[in-house]
């Protein structure tokens, strides 16, 4: 059998890893906000106004 690059990381990666104890990880707790806000979701409330009203395309 010929070793390829993939067949090694296959087998250091996958085959023999070690083991770690199981995690809850943030599949059913979010995680905490970082309060970066860029105004993204007013600036679109704006831009669907003006679009309705005809002054921007």
């Amino acid at each position: 059998m010929m070793c390829t690059g993939s067949n090694i990381v296959h087998k250091y990666q996958a085959e023999i890893t070690p083991s770690i104890p199981p995690t809850k990880g943030n599949l059913y707790q979010s995680l905490p906000t970082s309060g970066v806000e860029g105004g993204i979701r007013e600036r679109m409330k704006i831009e669907k106004k003006q679009r309705k009203s005809g002054h921007l395309r």
